[in-house]
């Protein structure tokens, strides 16, 4: 089954099929979750609830008209789980004195809100790279969310030398810049969102 297909399933709401999809996307996904939460101070109990969580984030997300799959889902539930498990983190590290639990129970509520306004900025930020390109969207990707070494791009993508995929990645930049420049609509929401 596709992402395409799990997404759609879940959209239509296809209880037959449904089923279906949230096993493949537990069996695909869970065991990433769980190796990034083991590494980063937590136990198996966290990566079953933060993966519940994710889940249920992205769930709520294809609800939305706005909803558009751009990349893998696989790293879309991975980005969710870490940013859930990045405000755990900071939760637990902030909860040491009555005052500081008022803003940690202060802040869950509104925890929803970031996480839906988070995945909103992503799925904008996924428009403006199509809007730049297949090329310089796979090659932004490859950088900055597989943190792939420029020496890795090249050879991966088919430029002849390191310093040629450097040089694009410059150019995708600056085209990314005057895409933002010239729309009113992504400046909005970029201010709206920092």
């Amino acid at each position: 089954m596709t992402d395409q297909e799990i997404v759609t399933i879940l959209t239509n709401n296809n209880l037959k099929g449904g089923t279906k999809a949230l096993k493949i996307l537990y069996k695909n996904n869970y065991y990433m979750v769980e190796n990034y939460i083991l590494k980063n101070s937590g136990t198996k109990d966290d990566a079953k609830d933060i993966f519940q969580d994710s889940v249920v984030v992205f769930y709520k997300n294809l609800k939305k008209e706005s909803f558009q799959l751009s990349g893998k889902l696989s790293t879309y539930m991975y980005s969710i789980a870490r940013n859930l498990w990045l405000k755990k983190l900071r939760d637990n590290r902030i909860s040491t004195s009555p005052i500081e639990d008022e803003k940690d129970s202060f802040s869950n509520q509104g925890s929803a809100q970031l996480d839906l306004e988070f995945t909103e900025n992503q799925q904008m930020i996924g428009k403006l790279l199509r809007e730049a390109g297949d090329r310089c969207k796979n090659l932004l990707k490859a950088f900055y969310y597989e943190k792939m070494s420029m020496r890795k791009i090249a050879e991966t993508q088919g430029f002849s030398s390191e310093q040629i995929a450097k040089n694009q990645k410059v150019r995708c930049l600056k085209k990314i810049r005057a895409i933002l420049n010239n729309s009113e609509t992504y400046y909005k929401n970029l201010k709206n969102s920092y």
